[in-house]
């Protein structure tokens, strides 16, 4: 009788506990199928989720600044398009780089920006690219690598696709080093480098990223009318901090005085059906901003923006300048 009162109690703890989570417990099923699938892989392999180690050749070089110019498809949840990167040498002889690109991408062609095609070869999660002649220390090198893949299939997938009242949603989260299954890039956090990022989403959809907003132009993909989208960050950042949220957004714009004659635009991207309730919710952002930099010291990134841009996450992924946050979150109760 006894082991049995104390299995119910046992279940009924489970019961309370469970009914008890709170909102900002509940954590994505992407989150929890991309930490699943990590570990299975990992037990496959025999191996412990340990980070990646660079190659020899990755330190080497410094990547001072990347254009990512990528579509994305969401009805198949493919991406298509090329990555530029400048590359710098730290050594005195640099006869190649090797960039990290998962096995879900498809390299189709490598070559130098302004010059011909480089010799390339494919190790496991890699692109590893010939220079001949090599580089002298401090030399610069700008690198084109067009490619397309399917990134939600790699065990550790840094890109998503999902949707919200029947509106698609892409999202990026790669922290800390998934970047590498939707664009090749040396896929470190101590390589920060500056960014060009051009999102190509179907046409309905508004694609938000990192740093200022520079312009968007029409295009065709798949056979569908796409928009494409510009953003600039010129604080340099790593390669996981790269980021897209997309979907169908209404703005929300509010203004930071951080001096005298000085302000920084706060923008927020939330769906349709929850304008009021974020209103609510975000209209703390800017006493936030005020508090928080009379604290630490002034929001490092003025000459920009911040903002959030609601995705399907289960809480916040603190992309540069722009936040990508959970949309059940979003309640209008702060």
């Amino acid at each position: 009788m006894k082991r049995f009162e104390s299995i119910f109690i046992i279940m009924l703890l489970l019961a309370v506990s469970t009914a008890a989570q709170s909102p900002y417990e509940m954590i994505h099923g992407d989150i929890l199928r991309k930490m699943e699938a990590s570990r299975a892989y990992s037990l496959s392999r025999n191996e412990p989720l340990y980070q990646p180690v660079p190659t020899p050749v990755q330190l080497l070089f410094d990547v001072l600044h990347y254009e990512l110019d990528i579509a994305f498809n969401t009805s198949t949840q493919a991406v298509e398009g090329n990555v530029k990167a400048v590359v710098k040498s730290l050594t005195d002889s640099l006869h190649s780089v090797d960039l990290d690109a998962d096995n879900v991408l498809t390299i189709y062609s490598v070559s130098e920006v302004g010059g011909g095609p480089l010799p390339w070869t494919r190790p496991s999660g890699l692109v590893s690219i010939s220079l001949d002649p090599g580089l002298a220390s401090g030399e610069q090198i700008e690198i084109e690598i067009t490619y397309g893949g399917n990134p939600t299939s790699s065990p550790e997938a840094g890109l998503f696709y999902s949707s919200y009242a029947g509106n698609p949603i892409i999202y990026s989260l790669s922290e800390p080093w998934s970047a590498r299954t939707w664009w090749p890039c040396k896929d470190y956090p101590d390589d920060k480098a500056t960014f060009d990022i051009y999102l190509s989403v179907p046409s309905a959809l508004f694609a938000t990223s990192n740093g200022d907003y520079i312009g968007s132009n029409d295009e065709m993909h798949w056979g569908q009318s796409y928009k494409r989208y510009h953003w600039q960050e010129s604080y340099a950042m790593a390669p996981y901090l790269a980021s897209i949220a997309a979907s169908v957004y209404v703005r929300l714009d509010d203004y930071f005085v951080y001096a005298p004659g000085e302000t920084m635009p706060v923008t927020h991207y939330v769906y349709p059906l929850l304008v009021t309730a974020a209103t609510e919710d975000l209209n703390i952002t800017v006493p936030m901003l005020e508090f928080l930099s009379s604290i630490y010291g002034l929001y490092p990134f003025t000459d920009e923006k911040y903002g959030v841009a609601l995705c399907s996450i289960g809480g916040g992924m603190e992309h540069q300048t722009l936040t990508s946050y959970g949309h059940s979150l979003i309640r209008g109760d702060h």
